[in-house]
C-alpha cells in the first residue's frame, strides 16, 4: 500500500492523483481483508477523506468488519456507532460489548463510555466498577475524554466534573498514604 511519504516525493503530482493512488492502495489492502486498512477505509468514508463522498452508514460497516477481524480502534468506533446510532440502530448492549473490549484492549477512555452503556441498561453495579476505573485516569486522561465526549456532544460537564473531583480526591489519598509509610 503507498503511503503518502512516497507521493510527496514524486512532486510532478497533483493532489487529485495522490488522493485517487491512495483511495486505491487502502481499498486494495481493505479488499484483501487487512483490519487496518478496513478501518481507514471505514475513516475515509466517515470523514470524507482524500476526496470520498462522506457515508456514516458504510463507515459503520466497515469499523463492525474491522473490529471482528481484531482492530481495537475499529472496536471503539463500532461501539460509538451504536451507542448513538450512527449509522446502525442505536444498541446500548452491543455498544457496552465493544467498549469492554476496547477498555480490555488497553483504550482506557471507553471506561467511561462503558459505565454509561452500564447505567443506561439498568446495570447500576457494573456502571459503578467502570466509572471507579474511569477515575483512576490522571486529569491529562480525563481532559481527553472532556474533548472527546464534548466534540460528539455525549455528556453534560458536571458528570465529568465530578469524575475530576474524585480523581483528585483519590491523588490526596495516595499522596497521604505514601506520607503515612
Amino acid at each position: 500500500m503507498p503511503t503518502v511519504v512516497e507521493f510527496k516525493r514524486n512532486g510532478d503530482m497533483k493532489r487529485e492523483e495522490i488522493e485517487a493512488k491512495i483511495r486505491r492502495g487502502i481499498r486494495d489492502a481493505a479488499e484483501r481483508g487487512e483490519p487496518n486498512a478496513i478501518y481507514e477505509w471505514g475513516n475515509m468514508f466517515h470523514y470524507g477523506m482524500f476526496g470520498m463522498r462522506k457515508c456514516v452508514d458504510t463507515s459503520a460497516i466497515l469499523y463492525r468488519l474491522a473490529a471482528l477481524r481484531g482492530h481495537a480502534c475499529a472496536g471503539l468506533k463500532w461501539a460509538l456507532c451504536c451507542y448513538y446510532g450512527c449509522g446502525t440502530k442505536r444498541n446500548l448492549v452491543e455498544a457496552a460489548r465493544w467498549f469492554a473490549k476496547s477498555c480490555k484492549a488497553g483504550l482506557k477512555g471507553c471506561w467511561f463510555l462503558l459505565g454509561n452503556c452500564y447505567k443506561n441498561t439498568g446495570h447500576s453495579k457494573k456502571a459503578m466498577a467502570a466509572y471507579e476505573k474511569a477515575i483512576r485516569f490522571d486529569a491529562d486522561e480525563i481532559e481527553k475524554i472532556r474533548n472527546l465526549l464534548n466534540r460528539y456532544n455525549i455528556v453534560d460537564e458536571t458528570e465529568l466534573d465530578s469524575l475530576k473531583k474524585e480523581n483528585e480526591r483519590l491523588e490526596k489519598a495516595k499522596a497521604n498514604v505514601h506520607i503515612a509509610i
